[in-house]
């Protein structure tokens, strides 16, 4: 897409992880309230540029404001 001209290199953000379930699994999390759920737009995943904007920390603080504030105290660093 980059070569074609379709995409910038900035328009694209690889984020590595190992995650798993047993059937059902997940679902049962989610209703549990183990994972929190938030409609996402490009400005949520692919910030303006800045100097934190692509930090996952500044990622992590405009999820949790689309959240709201009885998420608040799951903030931290990943640091």
């Amino acid at each position: 897409m980059v070569r074609s001209g379709l995409a910038g290199a900035g328009d694209f953000r690889l984020l590595l992880g190992l995650a798993g379930w047993a059937p059902g699994q997940l679902a049962g999390e989610v209703a549990s309230g183990v994972w929190y759920c938030a409609a996402a737009s490009r400005g949520v995943i692919m910030p303006p540029e800045g100097p934190d904007a692509a930090h996952p920390d500044a990622m992590r603080r405009r999820v949790l404001s689309l959240i709201g504030r009885q998420h608040r105290g799951h903030q931290r660093s990943s640091r």
